[in-house]
C-alpha cells in the first residue's frame, strides 16, 4: 500500500493542513506507521461541495447501479 498521506477530493490529492496525525489501529490502539494530514477548513467544504455535485446525478440511479458502485 503507497499511503502518501493526503486527502483525495473531487479526484485530485490535497495537504494543505500543516498538522500531522498519526493512525492507529482501531483493535488494538497501536500506532501505525502512517500519518495523514489534517483536512483544512477550506477541504472540507471543497470535499462537502463536491460531493453535494456528485449527489445530483447520483440521486437518480437506481438501487441496483448504488450497489454495483458500492461493490466497485
Amino acid at each position: 500500500m503507497n499511503n502518501i498521506g493526503q486527502n483525495f477530493i473531487a479526484g485530485s490529492r490535497s495537504a494543505q493542513g500543516n498538522k500531522l496525525l498519526q493512525s492507529f489501529n482501531a483493535t488494538t490502539g497501536g500506532a501505525l506507521a502512517y500519518e495523514f494530514h489534517q483536512a483544512t477548513e477550506q477541504e472540507v467544504n471543497q470535499a462537502c461541495e463536491a460531493a453535494s455535485q456528485a449527489f445530483k446525478s447520483y440521486r437518480h440511479t437506481s438501487p441496483e447501479q448504488r450497489a454495483l458502485f458500492l461493490e466497485a
